[in-house]
């Protein structure tokens, strides 16, 4: 029908071309501008010849005028007649021909009118048939999206193999999954067998073949296919099949389900199962399974051998029933009624009570057990056992905040808990009184009886205090042999007093070493707050300066503090700063005095002695900087700068021809006794290429008999390498015959103390003899200090004295002024007598 309708209409359409290319024909014949032109161009072509040619005529053949006139008239008429008609048939020919057109274009209107009736039949038909086709069409549009819906929602391929004809067809859809293009793969049956995995594909084609074989139910398989990349992903096909009447397979067709997710995901939770399983059954913590009353219902190995409890013992049981205390068990109830209520426990210590009578410290940590319906059925809770961790803590925490030694809380409890009494203090606007201890002489008994004997009387005197202090008060030992005390709420300096006189006897009692009584003394600085300090740091500051000034007065006594004590330790503040500079900055000088040979009266040495001169303070005396400088340990650094420049200043008057002199220096007792002293003096002698015997080393008694041993042993090194040792100071310290024996020494001082009474007779000239004598007959050479007056210098030529030195002779002079007096006249005896 769509076949006829639409020869009808190319009919049509050809009639109504052809009448089109007619009409345009005599269209075209009809030229409006030209025809009138032509018109014209006739009429003033005949009017023109007309008036022109028919006037000269009659102007020939008519003589008289108005027989012309009226000819002319008729004449025109005339010309006005054949003109009309002329014009009459033009007009008329061209009306025709417009006529002619106007019919003829009226037929082919009424034809086409007709043409357009049939056409819009025509549409209309044409319309109700592309409708239904339409319908059909967007019919079939939605089956076909429909199914690729399914398809696409159900995340999986369709798949069809013809067995007869081997053909595999695959969707695009498993296509792409899989990485390859739609033409990419053939679709056959190889090609599947040849992206089946090898440890698959035996097994699958065996599933496929039975089923085939069987020729019922619903075709199942799971292998791995391998994608573009190389990989494999799992699939999961089904399918059914359809066989002929013989039996034989004709078709089966399925779909492909991506089920690779599912496969790892399996594969995941297999391990994470493991992984449960394993944790449970070899974590070295407590597991136990509880029903929602409490009672245990499963627990893992560690729990049984960590309570000595089997597991049947243990299940059934409630939990609480493992805690040895009432309060314990009381807490646990009371976390466990949180519990169901679905509140969680975290990091609660809780103990337990094992099999053999031990307590377990437990950490524990809970959890819940839900049912499908998200409801509680259960609670796990798992504990780790802290015991050892407990005890380790237990035992840090002692060794961080008590004295290994005598168990007495150590400065870094004194420091939480005085700040706590302080505050308390504070708040009941009470006295509290910060007591410091130190043992008078405690490194006497370390270097006499040993390290261990001094540990022990640390032990004695920390049990001692401990029977006189009692709590709230507090007892610390600070490092060394230094004890604090604080006393709370006191109510005056009264009451401290009375504490520490009652501390005092005690510790003044004989204490037996090694079966030997030995008497012990402290001294004791008292700080009060608030007066002396608002903090612990401030009252154990002044509580230690006042300790200090007890030590460096009196010993075995205490002192409160008081302002002028901050000052002195101000002041050592102070001098150890301005000390440190000077070494830093090397503000020391040397001056040299002259010693002299009473027998020739020649200097044949001098003494190196140190000056210092404060930019601010001016002159401050060696006897002031240097006890101090050993004090505080620098004196080693001025030692070794004073032992320096002498070296140079040698070096340099022997370079100016000034050889025979010796140089003597004073050697601190605190140099002594270091072990790197020789090797010092070695290396500083061998860098200015100076000769040992050129350098005279003084000592004092008191040096020496800080540690006689150690200081023979000192001195003898010295000797072997050739250095001269004197012993200075003599006749104010020890004297002792013995230590002259002993002691490795060349020359003698005697101190210008008992020079200065030798000139008075009597026992100091009879006892300076007998020095004399006695120096002499060990060989050693006897150097008088401090000579001041001529009638001294005599005595002592008398006597048989070596040398000499003092102010009778020359004070300490610069170097540059020594080189003077050494070049003018060395025999200061005789200028002195002149």
């Amino acid at each position: 029908m769509i076949k006829r309708d639409s020869d009808f209409f190319n009919n049509k359409m050809s009639q109504i071309q052809n009448q089109y290319v007619d009409l345009a024909k005599t269209h075209g014949e009809i030229k409006p501008r030209l025809e009138s032109l032509k018109i014209i161009v006739v009429y003033l072509l005949v009017g023109g010849l007309w008036i022109l040619l028919s006037g000269r005529a009659l102007s020939f053949i008519v003589q008289d005028p108005e027989m012309l006139i009226k000819i002319e008239m008729y004449k025109g008429w005339f010309f006005v007649a054949i003109t009309g008609v002329i014009f009459y048939y033009i007009i008329l020919k061209k009306m025709m021909l417009f006529k002619e057109a106007i019919d003829q274009t009226f037929e082919e209107f009424e034809e086409l009118s007709a043409a357009h009736q049939e056409l819009m039949a025509m549409d209309e038909e044409l319309t109700q048939q592309y409708n239904e086709l339409e319908v059909s069409r967007n019919n079939l549009e939605i089956s076909n999206q429909r199914y690729e819906l399914v398809v696409e929602g159900a995340n999986d391929g369709i798949w069809d193999w013809d067995l007869k004809t081997g053909e595999y067809f695959f969707s695009l859809k498993w296509k792409s999954t899989f990485g390859y293009g739609d033409k990419e793969l053939p679709n056959t049956i190889e090609t599947w067998k040849s992206l089946l995995h090898p440890e698959d594909k035996e097994r699958s084609l065996e599933v496929l073949n039975r089923y085939l074989e069987a020729k019922t139910g619903i075709y199942q398989n799971t292998y791995r296919l391998r994608c573009k990349d190389g990989t494999y992903r799992w699939i999961l096909s089904r399918g059914k099949g359809v066989w002929s009447k013989d039996g034989e397979p004709l078709r089966i067709a399925g779909s492909h389900t991506d089920i690779t997710e599912q496969v790892n995901l399996q594969e995941v939770l297999r391990q994470e199962k493991e992984l449960s399983e394993s944790i449970i059954y070899n974590a070295p913590v407590v597991i136990m399974i509880l029903d929602t009353r409490g009672n245990i219902v499963k627990c893992n190995p560690f729990t049984t051998t960590l309570t000595g409890f089997a597991e049947d013992e243990l299940v059934g049981k409630k939990v609480t029933d493992l805690l040895p205390v009432k309060t314990n068990r009381e807490l646990l109830k009371d976390l466990f009624a949180k519990i169901k209520y679905g509140e969680k426990i975290n990091n609660h210590e809780i103990s337990i009570h094992c099999k053999d009578g031990r307590l377990a410290t437990i950490l524990w940590n809970s959890n819940f057990l839900h049912d499908q319906e998200g409801d509680i059925k259960g609670i796990i809770i798992i504990g780790l056992d802290i015991t050892d961790r407990r005890q380790m803590e237990e035992k840090l925490h002692y060794l961080a905040y008590y004295d290994h030694l005598t168990g007495l809380p150590n400065r870094t409890m004194l420091d939480d808990v005085g700040e706590k009494l302080i505050n308390r203090a504070r708040e009941r606007q009470k006295k509290l009184a910060f007591i410091y201890l130190d043992i008078d002489n405690f490194k006497n008994i370390n270097d006499t009886l040993g390290h261990g004997s001094g540990d022990k009387l640390l032990v004695y005197v920390a049990r001692l205090l401990s029977r006189q202090i009692h709590p709230p008060n507090v007892i610390a030992r600070l490092g060394g042999d230094e004890f604090a005390i604080i006393l709370a709420d006191i109510d005056n300096i009264d009451h401290v007093t009375a504490v520490i006189n009652g501390i005092l006897p005690s510790l003044r009692k004989p204490y037996n070493i090694h079966n030997r009584e030995f008497y012990i003394s402290v001294s004791i600085g008292v700080a009060i707050y608030p007066e002396h300090g608002k903090d612990l740091a401030t009252l154990m500051q002044n509580a230690d300066i006042a300790m200090f000034h007890i030590k460096n007065n009196s010993k075995d006594d205490f002192a409160i503090f008081s302002p002028h004590m901050q000052e002195a330790a101000w002041d050592y503040m102070e001098m150890s700063g301005h000390l440190k500079a000077a070494i830093q900055k090397e503000r020391f000088f040397l001056h040299y005095q002259p010693q002299i040979d009473l027998k020739t009266g020649k200097i044949i040495g001098v003494e190196a002695l140190i000056r210092w001169i404060h930019p601010e303070k001016g002159y401050i005396p060696p006897l002031k900087f240097i006890t101090f400088a050993e004090e505080t340990g620098d004196i080693r650094q001025i030692g070794n700068w004073v032992f320096k420049t002498v070296c140079r200043q040698k070096r340099s008057w022997e370079e100016r021809g000034l050889s025979d002199i010796k140089v003597s220096i004073n050697l601190s007792g605190k140099m002594l006794t270091q072990s790197d002293l020789v090797p010092s003096i070695q290396r500083m002698l061998e860098e200015h290429n100076m000769s040992c015997c050129d350098v005279v080393m003084e000592i004092t008694e008191t040096a020496v008999m800080a540690d006689l041993k150690k200081s023979i042993e000192v001195l003898n090194e010295l000797k072997e390498l050739g250095v001269i040792i004197a012993l200075d100071d003599f006749g104010t310290g020890y004297s002792s015959l013995t230590y002259l024996q002993k002691l490795p020494i060349d020359i003698l001082k005697v101190d210008k103390e008992f020079i200065q009474n030798i000139s008075k007779g009597g026992k100091e000239l009879f006892i300076f003899k007998s020095i004399i004598h006695m120096a002499h007959n060990l060989g050693l050479k006897v150097v008088a200090e401090g000579v001041e007056t001529e009638e001294q210098v005599k005595i002592l030529q008398h006597t048989g004295c070596d040398m000499a030195q003092g102010f009778y002779f020359c004070k300490p002079l610069p170097p540059y002024e020594l080189e003077y007096l050494f070049r003018k006249d060395r025999n200061l005896i005789r200028k002195l007598n002149n």
